[in-house]
């Protein structure tokens, strides 16, 4: 019997969410949300020519981000900030064939900038919010990318607060994206990005990866209460009781949500009820 010559069929990159990354002016602008009440866990700090960025760590393996100017200043976080105060920066996903990625996302019709191949150990492109009508930059990576476990650590900076806050981490449920075309996004990251839909109607989509955060896609005009809103990250649903003393107000559905919290431009949504096993 003759042997078949044909190639095997490549596996589908995989993709999952990875984290949701701030500038703000300092590290410890935030930290009375994020860690003393989210109870963000410490990965690490480190010290780079671009940026100076440390990582939180919480309950669904999503990590958040802070970025701050670097110490000889004049980088795109500054200007960044010199555009408004602290607020969403960028959504980082993580993939294990990136040059797939970047081919699909070309054949989408977005071309991908900021592309850096030259380094072994970390590969990296962007989507641009006027590309992608999103109002949050997209970065794709691929690699480990933990400044803890390669030949950067004398680049580390310490903890700049003492202790760890007690409890365990929060679980950081969806992120709250408003965006200008709800059905080209949604393509966007189920076709690119490998999401898989769980919940469609007309003005909403919840989308969700294998690991990670989930992302709750939200056109602009939707539930107009004075609206259209600014499009780009809106807001951060956690799995968890409001802290006490933490100004909210009823959301539905079991949630109740903050304003925008000034530190992180963005605003919470709590909710003790753990999400249904067909919604996690």
């Amino acid at each position: 019997m003759a042997q078949s010559t044909s190639e095997p069929v490549p596996a589908k990159p995989s993709v999952v969410l990875d984290h949701l990354a701030f500038a703000v002016t300092s590290w410890t602008d935030p930290r009375d949300v994020l860690v003393d009440a989210l109870h963000g866990r410490w990965r690490y700090g480190i010290r780079t020519p671009a940026f100076n960025a440390c990582q939180l760590a919480y309950g669904n393996n999503t990590r958040i981000e802070l970025l701050t100017e670097p110490d000889r200043g004049g980088s795109f976080v500054g200007k960044f900030l010199a555009a408004g105060p602290n607020r969403p920066h960028h959504i980082t996903f993580k993939t294990d064939n990136l040059r797939a990625i970047l081919r699909d996302v070309r054949a989408f019709g977005i071309e991908p900038v900021l592309v850096s191949l030259d380094n072994p150990g970390w590969h990296e492109g962007f989507l641009h919010p006027r590309d992608t009508g999103l109002g949050v930059l997209i970065q794709i990576a691929q690699g480990d990318g933990d400044p803890t476990k390669g030949p950067g650590r004398d680049l580390l900076l310490p903890r700049p607060w003492e202790t760890e806050p007690g409890g365990e981490p929060s679980a950081l449920s969806y992120l709250v994206v408003r965006v200008r075309d709800l059905d080209r996004a949604a393509r966007l990251f189920c076709d690119v990005l490998r999401a898989e839909r769980l919940i469609v109607t007309d003005d909403m989509v919840r989308l969700r990866w294998p690991s990670g955060a989930h992302l709750l896609l939200i056109h602009e005009s939707a539930y107009d209460e004075g609206g259209p809103y600014p499009i780009g990250v809106r807001g951060i649903a956690v799995e968890a009781a409001a802290p006490a003393g933490l100004p909210i107000t009823p959301a539905g559905m079991g949630w109740s949500k903050t304003e925008v919290v000034p530190a992180l431009g963005v605003s919470l949504l709590f909710n003790s009820v753990p999400v249904a096993p067909a919604l996690a």
